[in-house]
C-alpha cells in the first residue's frame, strides 16, 4: 500500500512518461528537450531531473522496478536449479511487459529511431546481465551455483534470448504470448546448457581415467 506521498510521486512519474513519449513520437526523441517535457506536465525541469537522471531515462521509467521485481521472485521461488530459478524469475517479470504491451511495442520502435536510446538501453541490459550472472552464482536446494566465468557466459545467453523473444513480441505489436515465446526461448536455451554441463563432466572423467591410469603404471 502506498503512502499519499508515494503515490503522488508515482503520478508525477507516469504523467512525465506519457508526456514525453507523447512528444518523442511527434517529433523525435531527439528534437524534444526535458525543458519541454516537463513544461507540458507543469512541473520545472529540475523536478524531471529528480525523477530521471537523464533524458534517456524517461523512456524506461519501470525499469529499475523489474530489475527488484527480478531479485524478489529471486528470493520467493523454489526451484532445483539456478537456471530455473532464472527462468521462473524472468517469466515473471515479463508479466509486467504484457501488462504495458500497447505503449511496450510503440517505444520499441522510438528506441530503434535513436542511437541515444539504444545506447541508453545496453547500459540496462549490462545491469541485467549481472543481475543474472549473480542469480546463476547462487547455490538452490538441489544445485550448487556456476562458477564464475560459466555464469558469466550463460548470462549473456540468457540476455540474448530475452532480445530476441521481446523483438519477436514487439514485431507482433504485443499480439502473440510473450510467455509462451519466453519459455521456448529459454528451453533451447537450456538444452545448449545441459549439453555443455555433459560435455565438462565427459571431459572430467576421461582425464579422471588418464590420472589414475598414469599412477597405476
Amino acid at each position: 500500500m502506498l503512502t499519499l506521498r508515494e503515490e503522488k510521486k508515482r503520478r508525477t512519474r507516469d504523467e512525465l512518461h506519457a508526456a514525453a513519449l507523447e512528444l518523442f513520437f511527434e517529433r523525435g526523441f531527439e528534437a524534444v528537450t526535458a525543458d519541454e517535457v516537463a513544461e507540458r506536465v507543469g512541473v520545472s525541469t529540475r523536478t524531471f531531473f529528480r525523477y530521471f537522471p537523464v533524458k534517456a531515462a524517461v523512456v524506461f521509467p519501470r525499469h529499475r522496478e523489474r530489475l527488484t521485481a527480478f531479485d524478489v521472485a529471486l528470493s520467493e521461488f523454489d526451484e532445483p536449479t539456478p537456471f530455473e530459478q532464472v527462468r521462473a524469475a524472468l517469466l515473471h517479470v515479463a508479466q509486467d511487459y504484457e501488462r504495458h504491451a500497447d505503449v511496450e511495442w510503440r517505444t520499441w520502435d522510438l528506441v530503434q529511431s535513436s542511437d541515444a536510446l539504444m545506447a541508453y538501453e545496453l547500459r540496462q541490459d549490462h545491469e541485467w546481465i549481472a543481475a543474472i550472472q549473480r542469480a546463476l552464482m547462487t547455490a538452490t536446494r538441489q544445485s550448487p551455483g556456476y562458477p564464475e566465468f560459466d555464469a558469466a557466459v550463460l548470462a549473456g545467453a540468457f540476455m540474448g534470448a530475452v532480445r530476441a523473444t521481446l523483438g519477436t513480441w514487439y514485431a507482433s505489436h504485443g499480439k502473440t504470448d510473450l510467455q509462451a515465446l519466453g519459455r521456448r526461448g529459454m528451453d533451447l536455451l537450456e538444452r545448449g546448457a545441459l549439453h555443455a554441463n555433459a560435455a565438462r563432466a565427459a571431459v572430467r572423467s576421461v582425464r579422471g581415467r588418464r590420472r589414475k591410469a598414469n599412477c597405476d603404471e
